[in-house]
C-alpha cells in the first residue's frame, strides 16, 4: 500500500527548509555526523576523514524521503582553511 501523505517531492518551503539543513550540516559535521528532519524528512551529513591542519574535507549528504527511499545523495568538498581564516 502506497502511503499517500508523504509526498515524492518536497514543497517549495520544504526545499528551503532542507537547504538550510544542509549547510548547517556542513558547517557542524566537522564534530561527528549530523542528522536532522523536518516535516519526517531526513538530512544526513557526514565527513569523510579528519584534518589536523588546513585541508580540503570530502563531505557525503543524504537526503531521505518519509518513507526511508533516498531523495538525493551528493559528495561535497569543504575547504576547512577558510573555517580556519575566520577564526570558527
Amino acid at each position: 500500500m502506497i502511503d499517500v501523505s508523504s509526498p515524492a517531492m518536497p514543497d517549495v518551503e520544504e526545499l528551503r527548509m532542507l537547504r538550510a539543513l544542509v549547510y548547517e550540516g556542513v558547517a557542524l559535521a566537522r564534530h561527528g555526523p549530523y542528522v536532522a528532519r523536518f516535516h519526517k524528512w531526513i538530512v544526513q551529513v557526514s565527513r569523510e576523514g579528519r584534518c589536523s591542519a588546513g585541508c580540503l574535507a570530502p563531505v557525503t549528504v543524504e537526503i531521505r524521503h518519509p518513507h526511508g527511499d533516498l531523495l538525493e545523495r551528493t559528495c561535497l568538498v569543504v575547504d576547512d582553511r577558510a573555517d580556519r581564516e575566520t577564526g570558527r
